[in-house]
């Protein structure tokens, strides 16, 4: 928690940080990793702005094929925070409780925002077969990958025997 109370009083204008924490947690896909954030609050003028860069370097798994990969992205942020709000639907801030800034709530929650709904090893994966599991991306399999009508499956059985 960082203690914001010399920033809202006007002693201080500028506080810098850093954080850590694991990426365990933050999805399922995510085997291992960490985030990082760096950035500053300022006062500018009784306006409490947080600017921070937020990084993943994590391993994790494919969405299609369900091998394990780095990867990594980052993205910077702004958000406004401030020791007291007139309407409490306002959704522009961050309401400070005693005036204090919760760092690590904010940066996990913030990563999840931003971070991809799935992980993909490259563009063009092509997964696995659907039929034996195969991972596309060694080898082609020997399925037989012909889409066949299930009302017309006896008939399937009928050509296969000649």
């Amino acid at each position: 928690m960082l203690d914001l109370l010399g920033l809202i009083g006007g002693t201080v204008t500028e506080l810098p940080f850093e954080y850590s924490c694991s990426a365990q947690g933050l999805s399922p896909d995510v085997v291992s990793g960490t985030v990082t954030a760096e950035g500053k609050i300022r006062n500018l003028a009784g306006l409490i702005v947080l600017n921070a860069k937020i990084t993943l370097d994590a391993r994790v798994v494919c969405a299609r094929c369900g091998q394990e990969f780095n990867t990594g992205f980052s993205f910077d942020i702004e958000q406004k925070l401030t020791d007291k709000l007139e309407n409490t639907d306002n959704d522009e801030f961050i309401l400070l409780e005693d005036g204090k800034f919760d760092e690590a709530e904010f940066i996990r929650s913030s990563m999840i925002l931003e971070m991809p709904g799935r992980f993909l090893c490259s563009n063009d994966c092509k997964g696995l077969c659907p039929k034996c599991g195969k991972n596309l991306n060694e080898s082609p399999c020997s399925c037989d990958t012909r889409d066949i009508d299930p009302r017309l499956s006896v008939l399937a059985k009928y050509f296969e025997n000649e």
